[in-house]
């Protein structure tokens, strides 16, 4: 789920962009932070895809919690994983939010903990969103990014 890209020329991005650059994570996701995933997946689960940007507020789970019999019984595996969600359901990632970020402030800085990767359903109670975990990609990311600079 995680991909390094050279785009030639350079993107110059800038403040009153609505494109920004975000922040690889200083240090694994804080179990129970209130994290933002934002996507144009579908609203609900066999909905349509939305036509704006939208995002949802959750919280990180514990591995252990997700990971459960409860929840997804073993299929959850560390590192390269984390889950956000309600186990009761209310908000979730969706259909076509697939690669979509996961963000979570860090002394006011935000940044990007995880990419929406796979679920049973969508808001489902028992199944919360299971995220590629960007902090453990960390090291490949560096390697790549020493390898495209020469």
């Amino acid at each position: 789920d995680v991909a390094v890209l050279r785009i030639t020329p350079p993107v110059k991005l800038n403040e009153t962009e609505t494109a920004r650059t975000i922040c690889l994570p200083s240090l694994p996701a804080v179990t129970h932070k209130l994290c933002v995933v934002a996507g144009w997946g579908m609203t609900k689960e066999n909905g349509r895809k939305s036509d704006v940007l939208r995002e949802i507020h959750v919280p990180i789970l514990p591995f252990t919690q997700c990971n459960n019999l409860a929840h997804y019984a073993g299929r959850v595996h560390l590192p390269s994983m984390i889950c956000a969600g309600y186990t009761q359901g209310i908000v979730d990632s969706c259909q076509g939010d697939s690669g979509g970020p996961l963000m979570c402030t860090n002394m006011g800085q935000w940044e990007v903990h995880g990419l929406v990767s796979w679920g049973i359903g969508c808001g489902r109670p028992g199944h919360p969103g299971v995220y590629s975990n960007v902090h453990a990609a960390i090291p490949w990311i560096q390697l790549e990014m020493a390898k495209l600079r020469g």
